[in-house]
């Protein structure tokens, strides 16, 4: 039981590494085989999980009703588990699963009530910043920069908690959730007709990941396609790799020095 349960887990890992280089049907494969040992383990919790990162790289690749069908099923074993973490991971999946579906609102009354009864632990702050990463999105497709930028600033406002020196702590945000913001300030960005701030803001976010995050987020804007437009390739290239080879503290404090 041990082995099988170490083969979920890595191949959970896999996923997640998948879905950040934007590898979505591996990604679904390893989500899958994973779900599938999980619940031959009885592990409701994590296949609940697990079911919830195969309906977000669905929604990603457009097979929505493909991801309905495994909400739906996350769904199943979060009443098995009776975890609340685990009903709250999976609001955040359906959440973007209605995004993607085009329905805004629904995703927002999805992520009210993921947040709500949060406390301060590493997890529920996490979410948190993932929950406030997908309402500063929908408020740029609802063509509200306003909003969007009082979202992000005092979202980044309250997640760092610590600077010494050289590091950065954060309130349990991690660098994919960082990473997010980034790609939505750049959006922003390119709202005010900056596009070297996009490009310099994109590259910061794949700095903070280490590699270029594919995660599709941008797919909804469209960041760097506008900002590659507008400069042009060469200067597009020049602006992203300025940020992009930095290290990740400091992607994280060009990332700070957005906020207002």
């Amino acid at each position: 039981m041990g082995e099988r349960f170490g083969l979920s887990t890595t191949l959970q890992s896999i996923a997640e590494d998948q879905l950040r280089h934007g590898d979505l049907p591996e990604a679904i494969t390893s989500l899958t085989r994973a779900a599938a040992a999980f619940e031959q383990l009885g592990s409701a919790g994590d296949a609940a999980a697990v079911c919830a990162e195969s309906a977000t790289a669905l929604a990603r690749l457009g097979e929505l009703d493909r991801a309905e069908a495994a909400l739906a099923r996350a769904g199943r074993h979060v009443e098995a588990a009776g975890e609340p973490g685990t009903a709250t991971y999976v609001r955040l999946a359906r959440a973007e699963y209605l995004l993607r579906r085009g329905d805004r609102k629904a995703a927002l009354r999805e992520l009210e009530r993921a947040e709500t009864g949060l406390a301060n632990s590493a997890f529920d702050t996490r979410i948190r910043a993932r929950s406030t990463g997908f309402r500063a999105l929908i408020a740029i497709l609802d063509d509200d920069p306003v909003r969007a930028r009082r979202v992000l600033d005092t979202a980044n406002k309250a997640l760092i908690i610590d600077r010494d020196g050289s590091m950065i702590t954060t309130s349990g945000a991690q660098p994919d959730d960082l990473a997010m913001f980034a790609h939505l300030y750049a959006a922003l960005a390119m709202r005010d007709g900056n596009a070297t701030a996009a490009a310099h803001l994109l590259g910061a976010a794949a700095a903070m990941l280490g590699t270029e995050d594919r995660r599709g987020y941008d797919n909804l804007v469209a960041s760097a396609d506008r900002a590659r437009e507008a400069l042009g390739a060469e200067a597009f290239t020049t602006a992203y790799q300025s940020t992009a080879g930095l290290q990740p503290t400091a992607a994280i404090e060009f990332l700070l020095s957005q906020v207002t």
